[in-house]
């Protein structure tokens, strides 16, 4: 799973070869088909494996500042499925997201429990705001060069990874924390 996994991390769906996951795995191409009929099945199942069959979903912590954190760190020690995530993100419209019920109820629950935090502006589109906090989480990961133009540090350093995980506590803290008028 790992070779596939890297493999669909670099090139994406429909860049990706069997025949060179096979080759880097060791086993032959039929013997990944006799296990995944087809390569729809075998990213399936790489991006499931990477959902850790949903359990990365309930580790998720509900609180603002934690849930910010435990993401930020989860994409940038998972990178290749990071990369993945991107993958099927660009390629969405071609095929069913993996385990698209768990994570539909995932994101509609997380929406749910943000209600619960905030104190915050009326205005705020917990949707949107969601959505912008996977971005923020993320960047780093997907957009490494555009990080490294504005910092002008690596994003996988250390120093960035600390200032990173600082301004991400003080976010959310200030989104926990805001009073609505």
């Amino acid at each position: 799973m790992r070779k596939a996994l890297a493999e669909f991390s670099r090139a994406g769906f429909a860049g990706a070869r069997v025949d060179r996951i096979a080759a880097k795995a060791g086993v032959s191409k039929g013997m990944i088909y006799y296990h995944f009929r087809t390569k729809d099945e075998l990213f399936a199942a790489v991006l499931e494996s990477a959902w850790d069959g949903g359990h990365v979903l309930t580790a998720a912590p509900d609180h603002p500042v934690e849930s910010i954190l435990f993401w930020s760190e989860f994409y940038r020690k998972n990178r290749e499925w990071s990369r993945l995530l991107g993958w099927e993100g660009l390629e969405w419209r071609k095929m069913t997201p993996t385990m698209e019920n768990e994570r539909l109820a995932f994101w509609r629950s997380a929406v749910e429990k943000m209600k619960k935090y905030p104190k915050g502006p009326e205005f705020l589109d917990l949707e949107q705001f969601l959505i912008s906090l996977i971005a923020i989480e993320i960047a780093p990961i997907l957009l490494p060069q555009i990080c490294k133009m504005i910092t002008g540090k690596d994003p996988s350093s250390p120093t960035f990874c600390r200032e990173r995980a600082r301004f991400l506590r003080s976010f959310a803290q200030a989104f926990a924390n805001a009073q609505r008028p």
